[in-house]
This record gives C-alpha cells, structure tokens and sequence, in this order.
C-alpha cells in the first residue's frame, strides 16, 4: 500500500512528529510512503522562507528504512514571478518528485479566494493557475486538482463550467509528464469526496489519463494511509494504475 502525500513537523500546517508517522506507516502497512512537506515562494503565503532543506533531508535520512520505502518529496504552489528560484531550488536539492497544488490564486490564498472572490470572478483564474503551473514543466505530480472545493460551502456553489477546461488540462499534463493525484483528504472535509471525484477522474482517463498517485494529504499521525484503500478500489474500478516515484522516475510496482 502506498501513501505519498504526507507532512510533517516541517509544514506550518503540520505539528506531527516523523517518529510518529513512521509509527503509523508500519502499523497500517504502509510500505511505500512519502513526506510532502510545503516549499513556498510566495512572500504572501504563511510557509514563505520556512523550508528547511538541510533539517528535512537529515531527518528523513534518519527516518528513511522505517518503511519499505520512504520518498522525499515536496509539495509546492508555483508562481511564475518567482520561476528562478523554483527551478534553483528543485535542480539544486534531492527529490523523489515533486507535487504542484494550487494553493493561490494570484495574491490571494486559496481560502479567501474562494469565499471571497469566486463567485464575483468564475472559475477562470483558478483555471489560469493550473495552467501556468503545468507549462512551467517543473513537476511530477498535480496535487488535488479541485481543491477549490474545500471552501464552497454548498455543492450547488460547485462550478459546472471547470468540467470543460479539464480536457485540454489533461492534454497539457500528459505532455509534461504529470500524472493526476487522487488525494483522499476531501473525503475529510465538508463535501466527503475525494479531490478530485469520480467524474474527473474519468474525464482524465477519457483523455489519455493512465496513472494516478494517491496520497492522504496527513498533517497528523491518525491520518496517515486515511481512505488509501478505497481510493485504490476507485483507481481500479476506472483502469488508473497507481504508481509513485523514485529519484523523478514513475515506477508501477505497487503493491
């Protein structure tokens, strides 16, 4: 079983030990497992400048052999502003992958955005945002494509309209080598979905879509490996083949 969304101590949003994780690794048999800590460089963004490299890679080296395998990865927002020091950084330090999220949209954190701003702006300038990130070409992984959804509160408030934009999304993706994750966290939230749902998924298999990661997106121990197997079973049941990587390379050997 796999989980390769997870943070740690080192993410602002996260206070978990990685002696603690490693815990829940091993009890829920989790064999190939993967820190996600946040790497931001948008002075706006609360993890601005708190990335760590040397403390991170030193103690996942100390951590590394309490599961099958442990990867060191990083989850990101792209801004195109700051296009240099991503690509510095990226090429510059040791990453199994790498995962773009949409964590803004422009200068607004996701949050208010989509409180705030959504309604009065459309979906576009989220759109915009997955765009730029993926043409960037800098990562493996799109990390919870719909995550927007979090912060609408009512599933009428859900834009239709993001469905059409998803084709050629998908195109743009496959072009770059990404592959589309199913992050099992939505299912923690208000709409008790996966990011993205079924639906997307299938679109993103109607076109050319083959392999998914799939991870818990854990900012606590208990969280660890939350709902892998159901995504697993949706991966399965829709002809996605659940994959991770190692040193930038997709692997398939997943058990």
């Amino acid at each position: 079983m796999i989980d390769l969304h997870i943070h740690t101590h080192f993410s602002i949003d996260s206070k978990e030990r990685v002696a603690r994780i490693c815990k829940a690794l091993r009890k829920r048999h989790i064999n190939i497992a993967a820190f996600t800590d946040h790497l931001e460089f948008f002075p706006l963004d609360g993890a601005y400048g708190l990335y760590n490299y040397k403390e991170i890679f030193e103690e996942y080296s100390e951590y590394r052999y309490c599961t099958d395998k442990l990867l060191l990865g990083v989850e990101t927002s792209y801004v195109e502003d700051y296009k240099h020091q991503f690509e510095e950084f990226l090429l510059a330090n040791y990453f199994d992958f790498s995962i773009a999220s949409i964590h803004h949209v422009g200068e607004k954190m996701i949050s208010e955005w989509s409180i705030n701003y959504f309604k009065k702006q459309g979906i576009e300038p989220y759109v915009n945002e997955l765009y730029i990130t993926i043409e960037s070409g800098f990562f493996n992984v799109l990390g919870h494509i719909d995550y927007f959804k979090k912060y609408l509160y009512s599933i009428e408030d859900y834009p239709e309209s993001f469905y059409d934009f998803l084709p050629d999304i998908f195109n743009k993706m496959i072009e770059k080598d990404m592959v589309l994750e199913i992050n099992t966290s939505g299912a923690r939230h208000f709409h008790r979905e996966f990011y993205p749902n079924r639906e997307i998924l299938k679109i993103y298999r109607d076109n050319g879509g083959k392999y998914v990661t799939i991870g818990s997106d854990a900012h606590k121990f208990y969280e660890v490996g939350f709902m892998i197997k159901e995504a697993f079973e949706l991966a399965g049941e829709l002809g996605l083949v659940p994959v991770y990587f190692k040193d930038k390379k997709l692997n398939k050997e997943v058990v």
